[in-house]
């Protein structure tokens, strides 16, 4: 090394062996929550009425989307905000209606040849 990059060590402290000797750095500890079991999927789903993007960020529908992503998707979506919450629940939902429609014109053309 260099002397110029010693003293430059040496000025702040920094010895070879905090350089050259590699250290083991531990992972964090992360503590697992176990997720909120669901128990029926009229706990998920109200099949009544129609409600807006800003309904869903009510306390009860959040809990409830929550709730429904948590058992789709992890245990990550204890912990993410509410945006992303929402967020991810209409790109599910969008997905969902976009396979159903798919498949549903798929069966009613493949039972017609």
């Amino acid at each position: 090394m260099s002397d110029s990059f010693l003293d430059l060590m040496d000025q702040y402290g920094v010895t070879k062996d905090d350089i050259l000797v590699p250290s083991r750095i531990e992972p964090p500890t992360v503590e697992q929550e176990e997720p909120i079991p669901v128990r029926s999927e009229s706990e998920l789903v109200d099949k009544g009425g129609k409600l807006k993007k800003k309904d869903l960020y009510e306390a009860s529908n959040l809990r409830t989307i929550r709730r429904y992503m948590v058992s789709r998707r992890g245990i990550q979506y204890n912990d993410k905000s509410d945006e992303d919450v929402v967020e991810d629940f209409m790109d599910h939902m969008r997905s969902f209606n976009t396979n159903i429609i798919k498949h549903r014109w798929r069966s009613k053309t493949h039972h017609k040849c």
